[in-house]
C-alpha cells in the first residue's frame, strides 16, 4: 500500500514536472517570439525620432539639426546648419522669425556656440536682436541663454534634436577640390555643401529625393565653362573635373582665379514640407562675380517637387502676381502709377517657379539678370499666408498652415 501511494506521488511528481518544463519551455519560446517580433518591429518602423545621443566630442564637422524646445514655455524650433566653425539657420519664437548667418555664428570643438540673431518678418525690417550663448550638452541636446529680449534680460533656452511627423533628418554634405597653387598663380578651386536625406525610415522616400537633389546639383554645376563634357557629367566629381578642365583651357593662360562655390540654407522642414535653397557664387573671368538661388520644396508624402499649380487654386497666378508686384513697387520705393520698365527689363511682372515656403508665406526669388540689372541683386518677394488664404487649395499640402 505505501509503496503503491510512493508510486503514485513519484507519478505526480514526474506529470508535474513535465508541466512544469512544458510550462518553461512555452515561456522561453513565447520570450523568443516576443523578443523577435519586437526586434523585427524595431527594424520596421525606424523612425526620425530616434536620435541617439552621443557625448558631445562626436559631433560632427558638418551637419543639419531640427532642434525643438521651450524660452519661457514658449515653443521654438531651430534650424542648424554646420560648416566646420561656422553656423546659420533660423528659428521661429513668438511668430518672428529669427535668422543667423555664418560670417557671425561660430561653434568650436568643444561644442559651445555664440549665435547672432537677427529679427527678419520682412525685407524692410531687418535687426540685430541679440546673441545666443551655450553649448551642446551631447550631439542630440543644447543648452544655453538668449539675451534677445527688449529688457535685455537672458533667457534660459534648452533644445533637443527631433524630427515630429512632417520632418525629415539631413546630411550636410560636404565636397570640396582645388589645385595647389601660390597667391600669385593662377588657381581654381570647387567647394560645395549641400542637403542629403538620412535613411532612417522609408528609405524609398529618401532615395527618390536625394535623386532629385543630385539632379539640380549637377544642373547648377553644368555649363559653368565651356567645356562640352560638364554637359554630360553625371556626378559631382566628373563635373568638377570637367570645370577644371576648362579652367586649364581658357583661365590658367590668362592667369585667373576660378572658382564655384554652392551651399545651403533651410527654409522649412514641416508639415510635409522639405523648403531649402541651393546658392552658387561663381567666377570664372569678367568683371564681376555671379551668384544665383535654386529654391527646392519637396512634398514628403512622395518626394515630388511642389509646382505653384500643387498647393494654389482658382485664379492664384493673378492674385500673387499682383502681390508679387505690390511688394516689388514697395521695396524699390516705384509708385502704383509708374512703369515697371524703368526698374525690369519687361513691361510687368511674371510669376517663376523659384519660390520657397516657411511657416509665414510664400518668397519668390528672382536672380541678378533674371528681370533687372545686376546691380540690383538677387530680388526677394515675400507673400504671406494671411493675405492669399482664399487661394490656398483646401485639401493641399498648405491647408493646415494657413488658417
Amino acid at each position: 500500500m505505501m509503496r503503491t501511494m510512493k508510486k503514485n506521488i513519484c507519478l505526480k511528481c514526474y506529470y508535474l514536472i513535465l508541466l512544469f518544463l512544458s510550462f518553461t519551455a512555452c515561456q522561453d519560446g513565447a520570450k523568443k517570439t516576443d523578443n523577435a517580433t519586437e526586434k523585427k518591429s524595431i527594424d520596421t518602423t525606424k523612425s526620425a525620432n530616434a536620435i541617439v545621443a552621443e557625448p558631445v566630442q562626436n559631433l560632427p564637422k558638418y551637419f543639419y539639426k531640427r532642434l525643438e524646445g521651450n524660452i519661457l514655455s514658449v515653443p521654438v524650433v531651430m534650424h542648424l546648419i554646420r560648416i566646420d566653425s561656422l553656423l546659420s539657420g533660423n528659428f521661429f519664437y513668438k511668430q518672428e522669425k529669427n535668422v543667423f548667418s555664418n560670417t557671425e555664428s561660430v561653434i568650436n570643438r568643444k561644442g559651445e556656440t555664440k549665435i547672432a540673431i537677427y529679427n527678419q518678418n520682412d525685407d524692410d525690417n531687418i535687426e540685430l536682436t541679440g546673441l545666443i550663448e551655450g553649448k551642446f550638452v551631447n550631439t542630440a541636446r543644447f543648452e544655453g541663454l538668449w539675451n534677445g529680449s527688449k529688457n535685455g534680460d537672458n533667457l534660459k533656452i534648452l533644445l533637443h534634436e527631433k524630427y515630429a511627423k512632417g520632418s525629415m533628418p539631413l546630411n550636410n554634405i560636404y565636397f570640396e577640390k582645388h589645385l595647389d597653387c601660390d597667391e600669385e598663380e593662377a588657381c581654381v578651386s570647387m567647394k560645395l555643401y549641400f542637403p542629403n536625406i538620412r535613411k532612417i525610415g522609408n528609405e524609398a522616400l529618401a532615395d527618390i529625393i536625394n535623386a532629385s537633389i543630385n539632379e539640380h546639383l549637377l544642373q547648377m554645376l553644368k555649363g559653368l565653362a565651356s567645356n562640352p563634357d560638364e554637359t554630360t557629367a553625371s556626378s559631382v566629381e566628373e563635373a568638377t573635373m570637367a570645370f577644371f578642365d576648362s579652367f586649364r583651357e581658357y583661365g590658367e593662360q590668362y592667369g585667373q582665379m576660378w572658382s564655384n562655390e554652392i551651399d545651403w540654407e533651410i527654409h522649412n522642414n514641416a508639415h510635409h514640407i522639405l523648403s531649402f535653397a541651393l546658392n552658387k557664387y561663381y567666377y570664372t573671368g569678367g568683371a564681376h562675380p555671379n551668384y544665383m538661388s535654386k529654391n527646392l520644396n519637396f512634398d514628403l508624402n512622395n518626394g515630388k517637387i511642389i509646382q505653384l499649380s500643387d498647393i494654389f487654386e482658382g485664379d492664384y497666378k493673378n492674385v500673387l502676381e499682383k502681390l508679387a508686384e505690390k511688394e516689388l513697387r514697395k521695396q524699390q520705393d516705384i509708385p502704383a502709377n509708374a512703369p515697371l520698365t524703368d526698374f525690369l527689363f519687361e513691361t510687368e511682372l511674371k510669376l517663376n517657379e523659384n519660390f520657397y515656403l516657411t511657416l509665414e508665406g510664400i518668397t519668390f526669388i528672382y536672380d541678378p539678370y533674371e528681370i533687372a540689372p545686376y546691380a540690383f541683386g538677387t530680388i526677394t518677394l515675400p507673400i504671406a499666408f494671411k493675405d492669399i488664404k482664399g487661394i490656398v487649395k483646401k485639401d493641399g499640402l498648405l491647408a493646415k498652415m494657413v488658417k
